[in-house]
């Protein structure tokens, strides 16, 4: 596929969920799911679509407009084999930190036995 003469809609079917836009008036950049885009829009390009997206806050023209997508965030997905293992030279990523956090919380909420006291 080549990204810039791709439409949008290869971009979905590539995996892509989002369309990044940052906003100079407002100076935010914000995620527009692709799902939220009018269906015309679905057979342009990525050029094309920067043309005519406007601000939802303050209605000025969007730059710097790209397709998104959460793997390229955050790397792998979960539980795919050959996870990178914390060891005790490397510091925790941002994602493991997160993982741990998690896990930490759903035990307390299951420590109880199921048994809302409070009922």
């Amino acid at each position: 596929m080549d990204p810039l003469h791709a439409t949008i809609e290869e971009f979905a079917a590539d995996g892509y969920t989002h369309v990044e836009c940052f906003c100079p008036r407002c100076r935010m950049t914000r995620l527009r799911p692709i799902n939220w885009l009018p269906r015309i829009s679905m057979g342009l390009t990525i050029a094309q679509l920067s043309e005519r997206l406007r601000c939802a806050e303050c209605g000025g023209q969007l730059h710097s407009v790209k397709p998104w997508r959460m793997v390229d965030v955050l790397g792998k997905p979960l539980g795919v084999e050959g996870e990178v293992k914390i060891s005790v030279h490397q510091p925790p990523t941002c994602l493991q930190r997160v993982n741990q956090y998690l896990l930490r919380f759903v035990s307390l909420l299951f420590r109880g036995g199921g048994s809302d006291p409070a009922v």
